[in-house]
């Protein structure tokens, strides 16, 4: 007799009554009197392994041991200043979902990817025409940025503001980048002290 297991499935023992008669799928037997065999099996269990790529990007929930046919959900966390790209299995893009939700069929070893993010940093004049900047941009977290305001002629820069919220009253204005900016530099006309002299 043969015992074959479907897809998920593992061959465990035959079985006569209580007692464990094989534990081999092909069992061999001379036939001599009546016999009620049973063949038992227990599903099929799976790894699912999951790394981040940077090991800085992000972290992982979800992996562990599964059955054939259960559902599996891995979840990609980037860390600050990270953003999750998508999840591989060896050379394949599986998802680009953070949240990856899959019938386990076979043990996988996946791969979540990680980019550092980018963010803008947008600025601008008021008056638009008294003066201009300089160093704004694209940079990434906590990367130290320095924008500069210059004021023209029959102006002067008086602060720096985001959200009409004063920021900076120095010209250069140097600080570590932490989210999407959007910065005003100010300036007001100056005040030219004119002597007539006789």
């Amino acid at each position: 007799m043969i015992a074959t297991p479907k897809a998920g499935w593992l061959f465990v023992n035959w079985t006569e009554g209580d007692v464990n008669v094989s534990n081999t799928p092909q069992f061999n037997f001379t036939v001599f009197r009546n016999r009620s065999l049973k063949a038992n099996f227990a599903k099929d269990i799976y790894s699912v392994s999951a790394l981040p790529d940077p090991n800085d990007g992000g972290s992982i929930s979800g992996a562990g041991s599964f059955y054939y046919g259960q559902t599996a959900s891995l979840t990609a966390s980037p860390n600050l200043g990270w953003s999750f790209i998508n999840w591989i299995n060896g050379s394949t893009v599986v998802s680009t979902d953070s949240t990856f939700t899959f019938t386990v069929v076979s043990s996988l070893n996946l791969v979540a990817k990680f980019k550092l993010t980018d963010y803008n940093i947008n600025c601008s004049s008021y008056p638009t025409d008294a003066g201009f900047t300089s160093g704004c941009g694209i940079a990434r977290y906590n990367q130290e940025i320095t924008v500069s305001a210059e004021p023209n002629n029959g102006w002067k820069f008086i602060r720096w503001t985001e959200n009409e919220v004063e920021v900076s009253t120095e010209a250069n204005y140097t600080f570590n980048v932490k989210k999407n900016r959007n910065l005003v530099a100010v300036f007001d006309l100056s005040i030219i002290d004119e002597r007539v002299e006789f």
